[in-house]
C-alpha cells in the first residue's frame, strides 16, 4: 500500500465511525461526538484517526502492477483509492482497514472450459477465498496523514485462486478501523479481478475455441453469460461504485451474442 498526494476537489464527506458510545461525564473531562468525530479537552486526545474524513471513495483510472509470489512477475490489476482529509493541527494516523466480500460471481469464457492451469499468487492487500458466503479480514495499517491536507491510499483484492482464464466479480464493503477498533464505513461496490482493453474481453469471450465447440454455441453462451452479469448487477444495484471494466466485460458479451 502506498501513500499518494492529491489535490482535493470532489465532494467532502465524512466517516461514520461506529460503535461510539453516548456522552460521558468524567471528573474534569467532556466528550463530544460530533458527526461520528471525537474532540476531547486538550489534555485528553481521541485516537488520531478518527479525525480523518472521507473525502472520495473510487477505482483509479490505472491499474497496479500487483507482483506474483512465486515467479516475481508483476499482472496488471484494478486499485481502489480511498482519499481522507486530516483537518486537525497535527499528524493524523489510520491504523486499520476492513474488506468485506459479500458474494462473488464467476464469469467463464465461452469457448473453452476455464481452468487447468496453474495461476500466479498474486501479493494483493486482501486475498479471498472463491467460497460463497461472507469472508472479511481487517489488515494494520499506517497511513499517516499531514496536518490540514489530504491524501490517498491504495487498495488492491482479488481471488486466492488467481487463474487469468477466469474473471471474477465480487461484491465488497471498505472500512476505515481505528485503534480502538471502531469502524468508519467508506462504502461498498463492484469489483473485477482482470485488468484488459474492450478488444481483450471480446478475445476472452470468444477464447481458444475447442474444434468441438461450434460458433453458434459460442454465441449462445455469450448471451447467457450477458444476462447473468446484468442480473447480478441489478440485483446488487445499492453497490454504486463499479469498475468501469465491468461495463466493457458486458459488452464483450452482448457484443458476441449479437454478431
Amino acid at each position: 500500500m502506498t501513500n499518494k498526494s492529491t489535490n482535493v476537489t470532489g465532494r467532502r464527506r465524512r466517516a461514520s465511525w461506529e460503535a461510539i458510545g453516548g456522552i460521558t461525564a468524567i471528573a474534569g473531562l467532556v466528550v463530544a461526538a460530533v458527526f461520528g468525530v471525537l474532540e476531547l479537552l486538550p489534555d485528553r486526545q481521541a485516537p488520531v484517526d478518527e479525525r480523518l474524513e472521507l473525502v472520495d471513495l473510487e477505482f483509479a483510472p490505472d491499474a497496479a502492477d500487483v507482483a506474483d509470489l512465486r515467479g516475481g512477475d508483476a499482472y496488471p490489476r484494478p486499485v481502489l483509492l480511498v482519499t481522507l482529509r486530516n483537518p486537525a493541527d497535527d499528524t493524523a494516523v489510520l491504523t486499520g482497514v476492513k474488506l468485506v466480500v459479500r458474494d462473488l460471481l464467476r464469469v467463464p469464457g465461452c469457448g473453452l472450459a476455464s481452468g487447468g492451469d496453474l495461476g500466479p499468487t498474486l501479493n494483493y492487500d486482501f486475498k479471498f477465498p472463491v467460497a460463497q458466503g461472507d469472508w472479511e479480514e481487517t489488515s494494520p495499517r499506517n497511513f499517516a496523514v499531514a496536518p490540514r491536507s489530504a491524501d490517498a491510499l491504495s487498495i488492491t483484492m482479488g481471488p486466492k485462486q488467481s487463474d487469468d482464464h477466469l474473471v471474477f466479480l465480487w461484491r465488497f464493503s471498505v472500512y476505515g478501523v481505528s485503534a480502538a477498533g471502531r469502524e468508519a464505513h467508506w462504502g461498498d461496490g463492484i469489483a473485477i479481478n482482470i485488468h484488459a482493453s474492450p478488444q481483450g474481453y471480446e478475445e476472452y469471450v470468444w477464447g481458444e475455441r475447442s474444434p468441438s465447440i461450434t460458433e453458434v454455441q459460442v454465441r449462445a453462451c455469450a448471451g447467457t453469460r450477458a444476462k447473468e452479469i446484468a442480473s447480478y448487477l441489478a440485483k446488487h444495484s445499492d453497490a454504486t461504485l463499479r469498475h468501469r471494466e465491468i461495463a466493457s466485460l458486458l459488452t464483450g458479451f452482448q457484443s458476441m451474442a449479437a454478431k
